[in-house]
């Protein structure tokens, strides 16, 4: 299963600020066991409405979506980002 976001940054968000939120989302790979494949980054699309930057997280099944999801150190990492945060898009798949 995939759990893709976009994130569209507060005005006057810093490149450092960005860079700061992005590495707390990556950081999620080494504290959540239920995540197979993580990635960030910025969206190279120049017609996505200001969503600038996504986030890839794969897990083995609905099961360990939902573990991800509840698992604290997930809910740390958004709270951490949603200051700097204007918007958020996600969708949620199966490959």
């Amino acid at each position: 299963m995939r759990h893709i976001a976009l994130y569209k940054w507060r005005d006057g968000t810093s490149a450092e600020q960005i860079e700061s939120a992005l590495a707390k989302v990556k950081a999620m790979r080494d504290k959540i066991p239920e995540i197979v494949r993580l990635e960030c980054g910025p969206n190279l699309a120049d017609d996505a409405a200001g969503y600038t930057h996504y986030v890839l997280v794969e897990v083995a099944d609905l099961a360990a979506f939902s573990a991800y999801k509840r698992h604290p150190a997930h809910e740390v990492v958004r709270q951490a980002i949603s200051p700097v945060l204007s918007d958020h898009l996600s969708l949620d798949t199966e490959p």
